[in-house]
């Protein structure tokens, strides 16, 4: 198990002052010499600021790309590889239509910044023009580069929470600054089932598992939080892969007893998976759920190619799972009326069951449905291209929002 990010949450300004990301940055190398010196190894140091339509809120949306360089550039100085601004909240901005319309060039203007747009909470329902904008704003980005370079920091969200660790859904709440763990833990839940004789079996080790690892995280957390004043917000256990048999969400499914993964039993798997983290007695934050990145993880992205399920199977799991659509190569010529339906289906999964869900597609430039795709990214696998069907178009309502029961 290693730890795939220390997250650090940190209110900024426009005009930037860098002083605060610096701080921010000097606590992430601080945290991670503190981890390493545990045993575990951190993959990346991140900054997560709040909400850039509350950044931007009296502003021009035109403004976001120079906000993101500087964010960019202050946080890249000491040492933070990646940053989020948060979501385009579609609740609370007036302009956020035209927000969105910036994020094209937010993200062909940097290497490592994220944004997302927050198109539903269960409180507001879904914002139907937020969801178009978004599938607008996919569109463009598909077209900046062919291996999806740009969009893998995009995604829609719908009822994600503040301060938890992994992007590119992070944002920060709160007047001061705190961080949060994600770790990469795929691996625990392959070497539970391995040796489980029955499903109790395998619950009980990988609950242990987690609990152990969780606690000791949590100590020099603990003790992070004492010494520099920056608050402990818990860490994400999803149990995020990477693309090897031995750390893949998928495997570890089909030694549950799944035959292949996108077979019946998957759906039972994948709950039986979410109640095991629910069980875990540690600090949580984020998701905390189940994680199922197509590209991220080789045995997905494996049976994908064999065509043993698509995004409709992937929907289904979100109704149990954590995050939703993850890393899901799509065809590059999309179109909007194939993009946003896709958009919608989660949102109004989210909303119903009112649960954090994500959509993170990535059209492939020149690849349709079915067609191979490879990367150079070490942290995706090959598989083929999603099918997104015919699409649909539907009329958007006055009011431009749904909400369940009004």
């Amino acid at each position: 198990m290693q730890v795939r990010a220390v997250t650090v949450g940190q209110r900024v300004s426009f005009p930037l002052r860098p002083g605060p990301v610096h701080r921010a940055a000097r606590f992430a190398s601080a945290a991670k010499a503190a981890f390493e010196e545990a045993g575990y190894e951190v993959q990346s140091l991140r900054l997560a600021t709040q909400p850039i339509s509350d950044i931007l809120r009296r502003r021009a949306p035109a403004d976001a790309p120079d906000l993101a360089r500087d964010v960019e550039a202050a946080a890249g100085s000491g040492g933070v590889d990646y940053c989020s601004l948060g979501p385009v909240l579609a609740a609370g901005s007036e302009d956020a239509t035209s927000l969105i319309g910036q994020i094209p060039d937010i993200l062909a203007a940097t290497e490592g910044v994220f944004v997302s747009v927050m198109a539903a909470t269960t409180r507001d329902g879904v914002n139907l023009a937020t969801v178009r904008a978004a599938a607008e704003a996919l569109v463009r980005i598909g077209k900046l580069d062919a291996e999806g370079a740009a969009s893998r920091r995009f995604a829609l969200t719908a009822n994600v929470r503040p301060n938890g660790p992994f992007f590119p859904s992070a944002y920060h709440r709160g007047r001061g600054p705190g961080f949060s763990i994600a770790i990469e833990a795929a691996d625990l839940a392959v070497e539970a089932f391995r040796a489980a004789r029955d499903l109790d079996e395998a619950a009980d080790a990988l609950v242990a598992s987690l609990e152990r690892h969780g606690h000791a995280l949590a100590e020099v957390a603990g003790r992070l939080e004492r010494q520099h004043g920056v608050a402990f917000r818990g860490i994400d256990i999803s149990p995020a892969p990477f693309p090897e048999k031995a750390r893949s969400i998928g495997e570890a499914m089909e030694r549950l007893g799944v035959g292949r993964f996108g077979d019946h039993g998957t759906l039972f798997a994948a709950a039986f998976i979410v109640d095991i983290l629910k069980r875990a007695r540690v600090a949580k934050a984020g998701f905390s759920g189940l994680m199922i990145p197509l590209l991220e993880d080789a045995v997905m992205a494996a049976r994908h190619a064999e065509g043993a399920f698509g995004i409709d199977h992937l929907l289904l799991y979100s109704a149990v799972c954590g995050t939703g659509l993850d890393t899901i190569p799509v065809p590059g010529d999309a179109t909007v009326d194939q993009i946003a339906p896709v958009y919608l289906d989660l949102c109004a999964l989210s909303v119903v069951l009112d649960k954090p869900l994500t959509a993170r597609l990535m059209p492939m430039q020149g690849k349709r449905a079915g067609d191979p795709v490879r990367f150079k990214f070490p942290y995706f696998a090959p598989t083929t291209v999603a099918d997104l069907g015919e699409g649909s178009r539907f009329s958007w309502s006055a009011k431009g929002r749904w909400k369940p029961g009004g």
